[in-house]
């Protein structure tokens, strides 16, 4: 697709495309820290840091790092909620290394042998305040600990301890009197004395996987993958004492020990906390979680625990109580090698929100205006079944979903299939009940069809009364529209949904279906043929369809605006289409190779991602492209939408004035298309607007009646050309308050970025707005005018007291031939008969 270059100052010329993320990117990926007094706590997200409090609330958010960010807080006194006074280390992926104490910022210098290496994890001495960073170098497998020391004057140095340490936040563990450090090595556990060159390797027979320190003694405790807990005594020995603990099932994925070392947390895939009382040797569970554990941490007051869940939310449990306090919730994502995100991305009117994929089973409804998850709807109403050790169990999830454009229906398919026991595959219509602002389930269809469905949507009614229909296109190469009926009894007046028509073509697999704008036909895609039926009748109308098209079509997309009642596009896997309706004929095709195809609603532009990760904005009428961007190294995009703004955003181009282009890439993250000026282009934008200001202030026609008749008056009474050239001028009716307004215009619509000093446009800027002297002449030509206005006054108020006259008169006229025309009307003519002698029996 070319993209379309403009050499005028066009307003798109005006703005480059630049992708923003706005899911605030994932909160699991390392272990949060928690405040000493456990009212506050940090998560690195990305390249941010959010800052909440434990009851879920953000306090602050320190955004502007160019790496992905690691916090650790050292020392948090009560009642400090400000990040900005909270003594910490800020570690970026880049080894960008910063230590805050108090007001003061220290760098630190980084070895020249790990400057092209890139951090892992880190963790912090909890004496010393050491700080230990796991490094690797380019596509190594295994990485470096580097231990930086603080010494006098602030400054800290640098000492590489180990080298093949496994890569993991998990992997490392420094004793709690820093005497000694411990890692996972392949195959071994390996601890290394810091004062002296004691090192002892642990060969263990199973995986380890995680390992932590206890905060009182000189005990290690490891996870392996057979979900065993095992104790190290004496770790320092060549033959220290083990203890093992076994419940888990599944391998471990983390350990914590409580701040007085008298519990011991886990958690793994059984999406189960178990909590280890090792005085007692008794244990406790917290289940159904919903997800996968990934971390766990523990604060110092032994309060709270905080775990990171693989559906990138952070549960805050109590440890006094053993049970779940709050959740705070990113974007959900599900784990595992299912395709994320099937369901797609669907606006949703009622709450102004995208609906997708949230956790397995679930959707969740996402506002992107302000980066937060507002609910979580459970479609399939089952348990999440956790994996087996060696097998991994399939789970029932949504596969697509759609809403009616007034958001009153909305309709899910969900599938499973795992080839060893039977297919399940539902279709739900869900009611949304304005009162309880809640989706309520109003019929359940068991196996709509054959094999797995590929489209599903919703006709939009004529009529607000009227009620939509809904199409569903199957692999089964069947289509069936489904209508709401009646369905009263006794208890009440209620419908269902049931089906009211099938259709079928040449018996190809039925590959997107959706109705076309005002719900007159519907359009299915037959490979690689496009169809159109009446929805009520199941008639066939015909196709559209080329020789040289072979491949299926995935996507049926018709655009907003003028461009929705005449032309549709399709997408396949190396074509992009559109079909004049018209005409019944192919207006142009662009071979890409694309992934999603989105339309905005409310005008006629469209965007389609490639694998190439590029996006393309454009019109359904055109070939040619508006613009294009580059997407970054996030992948191709998985789905997209535009979504309605909120409010008007500051800069817009013409593409996404109406809605905002939001999509979803291959590393599970939410991110929009944004329109941003261009420097250049606000140079040029500056220079035009000031040039135009200086010419507006000698051109501007004024804008009252009296300056306009004095300023045309002193033209034609003046000859002299410095005159002429003035007219217009503040000292002849142009006002300051205008002015003011003018150069308020120029500022703002130029979006300034970089402007010049205001000493250097005073001079013009005075000149335009303050009147020049006056000679004696011109004030006597002034009244000379006045005096003209007042004539000219009069006269137009006799002209007018005139033209009243008129109407008055014109007015009594109508009036008394309308009562001879009533006369008329009422006279039975009696008089004129006698005269005429006609009987009138």
């Amino acid at each position: 697709m070319a993209v379309k270059s403009k050499h005028s100052r066009a307003p798109e010329q005006n703005f480059k495309i630049n992708v923003v993320q706005k899911d605030g990117d994932i909160l699991v990926d390392q272990k949060p820290v928690l405040s000493s007094d456990s009212r506050i706590l940090l998560v690195a997200s990305g390249c941010d840091v959010k800052v909440f409090s434990t009851g879920g609330e953000v306090i602050q958010e320190l955004v502007g790092h160019k790496e992905k960010t690691l916090c650790f807080a050292l020392k948090v006194s009560p009642g400090e909620m400000r990040c900005s006074k909270v003594n910490s280390f800020f570690v970026q992926a880049n080894l960008h290394i910063s230590i805050k104490k108090g007001a003061k910022k220290i760098e630190l210098k980084i070895p020249e042998d790990i400057k092209n290496s890139r951090l892992i994890s880190s963790h912090v001495g909890p004496i010393s305040k050491s700080l230990y960073i796991t490094v690797k170098a380019g596509s190594a497998k295994t990485g470096n600990l580097v231990m930086f020391s603080p010494k006098k004057d602030n400054k800290y140095v640098a000492k590489i301890i180990s080298k093949g340490v496994e890569l993991g936040t998990n992997k490392v563990t420094v004793s709690f009197n820093e005497k000694f450090v411990a890692m996972l090595q392949l195959g071994f556990l390996t601890i290394k004395a810091l004062v002296g060159n004691v090192k002892v390797r642990h060969k263990y027979e199973n995986n380890l996987l995680c390992v932590v320190s206890h905060p009182c003694e000189e005990v290690i405790a490891t996870g392996d993958s057979l979900g065993q807990i095992i104790l190290w005594y004496n770790a320092l020995q060549e033959t220290p004492t083990k203890k093992v603990l076994h419940w888990h099932t599944l391998p471990i994925a983390d350990l914590a020990f409580s701040a007085s070392g008298g519990e011991l947390y886990s958690g793994g895939g059984e999406c189960v906390l178990v909590k280890w009382q090792l005085t007692e040797d008794r244990r406790y569970f917290l289940p159904r979680l919903g997800s996968r554990i990934n971390l766990i941490t523990t604060d110092t007051t032994n309060q709270y625990l905080v775990l990171s869940m693989a559906d990138n939310a952070l549960h805050l449990v109590s440890a006094k109580e053993f049970k779940l306090e709050g959740v705070i919730q990113g974007l959900a994502v599900t784990s595992g090698n299912k395709e994320p995100f099937a369901a797609g991305l669907v606006y949703d009117s009622n709450t102004q929100a995208v609906i997708t994929n949230g956790k397995i089973g679930h959707l969740q409804f996402y506002d992107v205006h302000t980066s937060k998850q507002l609910y979580n709807l459970d479609i399939t109403l089952t348990n999440y079944i956790t994996p087996e050790r060696h097998e991994e169990l399939i789970n029932t999830d949504v596969e697509k979903v759609a809403v009616t454009a007034n958001g009153k229906w909305m309709a899910t398919v969900e599938y499973r299939n795992d080839f060893k026991t039977s297919l399940e595959l539902r279709l739900k219509f869900w009611n949304f009940v304005t009162k309880d602002q809640s989706w309520n389930l109003n019929t359940c269809i068991e196996l709509p069809h054959d094999k797995y469905v590929n489209g599903l949507s919703f006709q939009k009614p004529r009529k607000n009364t009227d009620e939509p229909l809904c199409v569903t296109c199957s692999e089964d190469g069947k289509f069936k529209l489904w209508a709401p009926v009646d369905n009263s009894d006794i208890n009440g007046s209620r419908v269902c949904w049931n089906c009211v028509g099938v259709g079928f073509y040449q018996q190809h697999p039925a590959s997107a279906a959706t109705f076309v704008p005002d719900g007159s036909m519907v359009a299915v895609a037959f490979g690689s043929h496009l169809t159109f039926w009446l929805p009520h009748s199941c008639e066939f109308k015909g196709d559209l369809s080329q020789p040289f098209l072979k491949e299926t079509i995935r996507q049926i997309i018709f655009g907003g605006g003028s461009f929705s009642n005449s032309m549709v596009v399709t997408r396949s896997k190396s074509w992009v289409c559109v079909w004049d309706l018209f005409t019944c004929s192919l207006q142009w095709r662009v071979s890409l190779q694309s992934t999603f195809l989105a339309s905005d609603p409310l005008s006629p532009y469209m965007a389609v991602f490639t694998k190439n990760s590029e996006v393309y904005i454009f019109e359904g009428s055109k070939s040619q492209a508006l613009c294009s961007q580059k997407l970054g190294s996030g992948g191709p995009a998985i789905c997209a939408a535009f979504v309605p703004h909120k409010k008007p955003p500051a800069v817009s181009a013409h593409w996404n004035a109406s809605s905002a282009l939001v999509f979803i890439d291959n590393r599970k993250k939410l991110l929009t298309v944004q329109a941003e000026v261009s420097h250049s282009a606000v140079e040029r934008e500056i220079e035009g607007y000031v040039h135009d200001l200086l010419q507006e202030t000698s051109s501007i026609t004024v804008p009252t009646p009296f300056s306009a008749l004095l300023a045309d008056t002193r033209h034609s009474h003046s000859s002299k050309s410095n005159v002429a050239q003035q007219k217009g001028s503040a000292g002849y009716g142009l006002s300051v308050e205008d002015s003011h307004i003018m150069v308020k215009k120029a500022l703002d619509e130029a979006r300034v970025y970089r402007l010049e000093s205001i000493a250097s446009l005073t001079t013009e800027f005075c000149k335009s707005i303050i009147p020049l002297a006056t000679t004696s002449l011109e004030k006597n030509q002034q009244e000379e005018v006045k005096a003209s206005y007042k004539n000219i006054s009069s006269s137009i108020t006799t002209i007018q007291s005139i033209k009243d006259d008129e109407q008055r008169q014109k007015k009594l006229k109508k009036k008394q031939l309308k009562k001879r025309l009533e006369k008329v009307s009422n006279n039975d003519f009696t008089e004129l008969m006698k005269v005429m002698n006609i009987s009138t029996k």
